[in-house]
């Protein structure tokens, strides 16, 4: 990556990721779980590893709403 900056996006059917090198989307239900650390998410896809997502622009609302989805779709946190 050039620009060390993603942009992430998040609707009730999916988490999109962004950067200068591409962009993906991920169904809810490929999240297996979640490691919430201060200023960090793991958030793990299914057989593929993780993903980090840095906590500090998500405001109360967002992470509650992740986290209902993983554990509507998964259990997983």
């Amino acid at each position: 990556m050039e620009k060390l900056t993603a942009k992430f996006h998040f609707t009730d059917e999916r988490i999109a990721i962004e950067s200068d090198i591409g962009k993906n989307e991920l169904s809810w239900k490929m999240i297996e779980k979640i490691w919430e650390y201060p200023s960090v998410w793991l958030v793990f896809i299914a057989k593929q590893g993780y993903i980090t997502l840095p906590t500090a622009n998500l405001d109360d609302e967002l992470k509650q709403f992740i986290a209902v989805k993983v554990r509507e779709n998964n259990d997983g946190i």
